[in-house]
């Protein structure tokens, strides 16, 4: 995969992020902490997932492995969470912009959550 294909990629993500996040700004507060009873119980605690999992990649591009995702109650709404996720892709793109294509060849060792060691 070239650097731009992944941008481009990436670019899409973040469109498609934007989309839902507009969407769940439609959602009363109850209706966005509301329990489902799936496997991350509100539509908040799902895009927080979403997001954690976001990050914990980007931390790990640069170097350091998280030791726990981030708690959904750290995002009591979806301006908080929309703030935090526009950061984010900052970040991420900072990452792409240092790493280069080069990077994108490189294996990089990292450590689950559970503290398994990856490559």
């Amino acid at each position: 995969m070239t650097l731009a294909e992944l941008q481009t990629l990436l670019e899409y993500h973040y469109w498609a992020r934007d989309r839902v996040l507009d969407a769940a700004a439609a959602l009363t507060p109850e209706q966005f902490t509301r329990n489902l009873g799936s496997s991350f119980k509100s539509v908040r605690d799902t895009l927080a997932h979403i997001y954690a999992a976001e990050w914990a990649w980007c931390s790990r591009w640069n170097g350091h492995s998280p030791p726990a995702l981030l708690a959904a109650d750290l995002f009591p709404d979806v301006s908080t969470l929309r703030e935090k996720w526009r950061e984010l892709e900052t970040s991420v793109h900072a990452v792409l912009d240092r790493m280069g294509q080069q990077g994108l060849d490189q294996v990089i060792a990292y450590t689950m959550i559970n503290g398994d060691a990856r490559s």
